[in-house]
C-alpha cells in the first residue's frame, strides 16, 4: 500500500517515540489501516491516540487479499472528518454495554460517506 502511495514506512510498530504509520517525501504522515474487507479497526483509542491522529494528514483505509497480494481498493479520509465518527461509535458502544475496558471501534464501509472518505484505488 505504501510503494501504491509513494509513501515511506516506519521501521518499527508504533514509529519511533510516537511517530505514525507512514511519510511522504514532504514530510506529511499517515495513519494506516489495512483489512481483508472493508471493516478498518481502531484500538486503544484513547484521548491520546485521537488527538495523534489531528496530527496525520490523511487517514489511510485499505482493502488487501493477503493470499494474492493484491491490494483491492485505497481509501483516504482527513483525520477532522473521521475522529468525530470513531468517537460517536465509541459512545453507542458504551451506551449498549455500560463502561468499557477496551477503547475498541471500526470503521466500515458505510462510514466511509460520513467520514467522506475518497476512494483512490
Amino acid at each position: 500500500t505504501a510503494v501504491e502511495l509513494g509513501h515511506n514506512m516506519e521501521s518499527e510498530q508504533g514509529g519511533r517515540a510516537g511517530a505514525h504509520d507512514a511519510f511522504d517525501k514532504d514530510g506529511n504522515i499517515y495513519e494506516y489501516k489495512i483489512s481483508k474487507n472493508h471493516s478498518w479497526n481502531f484500538q486503544d483509542i484513547s484521548e491520546n491516540v485521537l488527538n495523534k491522529y489531528l496530527l496525520d494528514n490523511e487517514i489511510i483505509l485499505a482493502v488487501k487479499n493477503p493470499e494474492k497480494l493484491e491490494i483491492i481498493d485505497i481509501y483516504t479520509a482527513k483525520p477532522e472528518n473521521t475522529i468525530p465518527r470513531l468517537k460517536e461509535k465509541l459512545a453507542e458502544k458504551e451506551a449498549r454495554n455500560g463502561k468499557l475496558r477496551r477503547l475498541q471501534v471500526s470503521l466500515s464501509k458505510g462510514d466511509l460517506k460520513v467520514i467522506k472518505a475518497t476512494k483512490i484505488l
